[in-house]
């Protein structure tokens, strides 16, 4: 059975995870380890950054995984 794809907002941006996708290359928990915790629920904490700083991060996913849109694009 195939893994659901996630969401976390924090109102400004919401952040999707593919996880059949993710390659778990982790980097984005060494980009901004306060806001992807791999072993905590939920992984994704998007209140731990600045939306700029999180997508940064999401934008270095090697494998796309995580993808983000700011809601105001709406």
């Amino acid at each position: 059975m195939p893994k659901k794809d996630k969401s976390y907002s924090n109102g400004e941006i919401t952040v999707y995870w593919k996880p059949e996708v993710c390659e778990h290359s982790a980097v984005c928990a060494r980009t901004l380890p306060d806001v992807f915790k791999p072993l905590s629920r939920p992984w994704v904490k998007v209140e731990n950054a600045s939306s700029d700083e999180i997508m940064d991060a999401i934008d270095r996913c090697p494998s796309k995984a995580l993808s983000y849109r700011r809601n105001n694009d709406m």
